[in-house]
């Protein structure tokens, strides 16, 4: 999520630069100012949208599972002692062996924790809320979203957020 507020804040500072050089021209019209206020505003009080990919996967993913790249274009389920890092959760099943992933955005995930951080964990589809090194199978850390309620993740998957055990 960091990543598309970034991007969000860099349009946000475009469209200022814009306004302050067609207003320093005197090339900015009436309409215009309001049309490129709305849009700035827009921007401003948007939140990002949810992106979900489309992968195959294995029988064995479920939604609200974390998933990484096992093969080409296909995820299995992650798991932090394997290593096999996590790309986003599985949002949806479309079939047995075809899912979407989501990086960022809410996801089901029963059991979640609100406002604690999750973590992947050790074994398939894991996820902790508990220092994952607390663990010793676990060779990876990575922080994958925050709870917003019992059933519901925020997801903000990114490769920012990982540290490995070496």
């Amino acid at each position: 999520m960091r990543e598309e507020v970034e991007d969000l804040q860099r349009s946000v500072k475009q469209l200022q630069l814009l306004y302050a050089e067609l207003a320093g021209r005197g090339g900015l019209d009436q309409q215009s100012f309001a049309e490129l206020r709305r849009q700035l505003k827009a921007l401003q009080t948007a939140p990002p949208q949810p992106v979900d990919l489309l992968y195959r996967c294995a029988s064995t993913v479920q939604i609200g599972d974390p998933v990484g790249i096992s093969a080409e274009d296909t995820v299995s389920r992650a798991d932090a002692s394997l290593p096999l890092l996590a790309i986003g959760f599985c949002a949806a099943k479309l079939s047995s062996t075809q899912c979407l992933v989501r990086r960022v955005g809410l996801v089901p995930r029963a059991g979640s924790q609100a406002g604690a951080v999750h973590y992947l964990g050790v074994g398939p589809g894991a996820v902790t809320v508990t220092d994952p090194f607390a663990n010793p199978a676990a060779k990876i850390f990575q922080r994958l979203a925050v709870g917003k309620n019992p059933t519901t993740l925020d997801a903000c998957v990114t490769l920012h957020f990982i540290t490995l055990r070496v």
